[in-house]
């Protein structure tokens, strides 16, 4: 089981980069209706552009519960998983396994502490969109 970016061209010779879990395509569009980033496409490597935070959104809404969950971890997913060590000219693989895990734990680091925020008697705060600009709160 892996996660896959591959770069295939068009009859153009226009790049095409796309994502896979599972050798199932993830499509762009799911992650659009969250967060209009880069309607363009998906992007990987040493920057993490408007393009990467679309991978990461994209990736994490397929393997996160919660789409709450998904918006809170892609910035941290993509930091981690998209621009280490990865070329922008070349595609990637990354063990289902490993990601999952990481998602697991760091949903339980959010999850804790919303359950140590309701005890105390603290107002939660909600996600929110920042409407397609800078990272979500």
């Amino acid at each position: 089981m892996s996660i896959s970016g591959v770069i295939t061209y068009s009859d153009q010779g226009l790049e095409i980069r796309k994502l896979f879990i599972d050798k199932q395509e993830v499509k762009i569009y799911k992650s659009l209706q969250v967060e209009s980033y880069s309607p363009d496409g998906f992007n990987w490597g040493v920057e993490c552009d408007n393009a990467g935070l679309q991978a990461a959104l994209a990736i994490m809404l397929e393997l996160c519960k919660s789409k709450d969950i998904a918006i809170a971890l892609h910035l941290s997913f993509a930091l981690k998983f998209l621009t280490n060590d990865l070329s922008r000219d070349c595609g990637f693989s990354l063990s289902c396994l490993v990601v999952e895990e990481w998602v697991k734990v760091k949903t339980e680091e959010i999850e804790d502490g919303e359950r140590e925020r309701k005890g105390s008697g603290q107002n939660i705060p909600q996600l929110k969109s920042s409407g397609g600009e800078g990272v979500h709160t």
